[in-house]
């Protein structure tokens, strides 16, 4: 029986959905690779060709992500559905770019992507893990734009101050707001 108070079955959150489509992704691109390095390896391919093919493969499976292509995000990552940008109005100081990307009572999202761009206008990416956690390493001090993303949630935009003279255990978290 599915509903009701006696139900073995518990409803998902968005957070978890979310989760599980980036995990589930990720787990398609690894057996799909995998699958055709085998075909490939079978047939008499040159090393090359099985290069080309297994790069071929990534770009394929990465073109879903889309990039916003004008104004200030430009080359950063689009949420889909499109949703609203929420902005952190104060900028965040860090001696170091690293932190947490959460949801409603600090649940953590994996699979978030925290972006910032660099002194050379150069997009750094990189994805939360299974605890919501991100670290961007080499990042020089300097005032940097950045934006979280994650399909299904509103981005979060806002300004990174990296200096020196904030203090090390200062942190970067960010609350995503669920799009609707």
């Amino acid at each position: 029986m599915i509903g009701g108070d006696k139900s073995p079955y518990r409803s998902l959150s968005q957070v978890e959905i979310a989760s599980g489509i980036a995990r589930y992704r990720q787990k398609c691109w690894f057996e799909n690779t995998v699958r055709t390095i085998a075909i490939l390896r079978e047939g008499p391919m040159s090393r090359l060709g099985l290069v080309a093919a297994v790069v071929m493969l990534f770009l394929l499976t990465c073109l879903p992500q889309q990039r916003i292509n004008s104004g200030q995000w430009k080359g950063f990552l689009q949420e889909q559905p499109p949703l609203n940008l929420v902005e952190v109005p104060i900028p965040i100081k860090v001696s170091r770019v690293r932190g947490t990307i959460y949801y409603g009572e600090r649940a953590a999202v994996a699979g978030a992507t925290f972006e910032l761009r660099d002194k050379h206008d150069n997009i750094v990416s990189v994805v939360t893990d299974s605890k919501g956690s991100f670290q961007v390493p080499n990042i020089a001090p300097g005032v940097y734009p950045f934006k979280v993303t994650m399909d299904g949630f509103h981005s979060t935009i806002g300004t990174v101050i990296v200096s020196d003279r904030s203090p090390k255990k200062n942190l970067i978290e960010i609350q995503l707001r669920l799009g609707t």
